[in-house]
This record gives C-alpha cells, structure tokens and sequence, in this order.
C-alpha cells in the first residue's frame, strides 16, 4: 500500500466514522506481535508486546505522522478519540516513567499545554519597603 492509498484509506475511515475500528486493527496487530514471538525469548505478554503508538499507525497505514496530522485537521471530531485510545495505550503499558513522559509530550502534545502556560513573562512584586526594612 503506497502512501496516497494509505491517506485515503484513514480520510474514508474518518468519513465513514470508522476511524476507532481501523486504530483498533492496529492494536490487535501489535498485541497479536508477542504471540510471534519463540516462547523462550518472551519475558512475559505484556514486556514483550509492541506498544501502539502513533508512529506505529502511521507505519501501519504507510504515511508520516505530518500526513495524520493533515487529516486530523480535516477530521478533528473523529481522530481526538484515536488520541485518546493511544495515550491510554501508553500510560497502561510498562515503559519506564522517562520514556513514556517523552513519548507523551512529543507524539501527543502534552509540551504544547506547558508552551501555552510557559508564554508570558514571569512577573516578580515586592510587597513591603525595601527601604523600610531592617529599621
């Protein structure tokens, strides 16, 4: 599947309203890639499954994540739950606490909401006489 077909096939989804379905596809390839692998070289189920996340899914539909973003745009109401699903994926996996809060604020905008509270200047206010003190 080339890229064009990969991005209408997430758009036709999103129209349809079925956009849940095709993520959940995804999900199940990744939770079905620890059953692939030799019972020696499992750990355990849930270390060894692969976390879906949204680079992942872009792989799975062959685009960029630009391109999801795109669509997103065009689509805000059906890719927000996809969001959603991906982070509830991420915060009930077993990634260690460093990676998964740069997996969060890089692939699902959680350093966008520090930007917005981060913008203005910091405003320090001395509320007594500096001269007055100390007499």
């Amino acid at each position: 599947m080339g890229k064009r077909c990969g991005i209408e096939r997430l758009r036709s989804a999103c129209s349809r309203g079925t956009a849940r379905r095709l993520l959940e596809q995804y999900i199940k390839r990744c939770q079905e890639s620890a059953d692939t692998q030799p019972s020696d070289a499992k750990r355990s189920a849930k270390q060894s499954r692969r976390l879906p996340n949204l680079a992942g899914f872009c792989r799975y539909l062959s685009i960029g994540t630009e391109d999801f973003r795109h669509v997103a745009e065009e689509f805000p109401d059906e890719i927000r739950p996809l969001f959603a699903i991906l982070e509830d994926e991420a915060l009930n996996s077993t990634l260690p606490p460093a990676v998964l809060s740069a997996y969060l604020k890089r692939r699902l905008g959680y350093e966008r909401e520090d930007e917005e509270i981060s913008a203005e200047p910091l405003q320090i206010c001395f509320e007594h006489d500096i001269l007055g003190d100390g007499e």
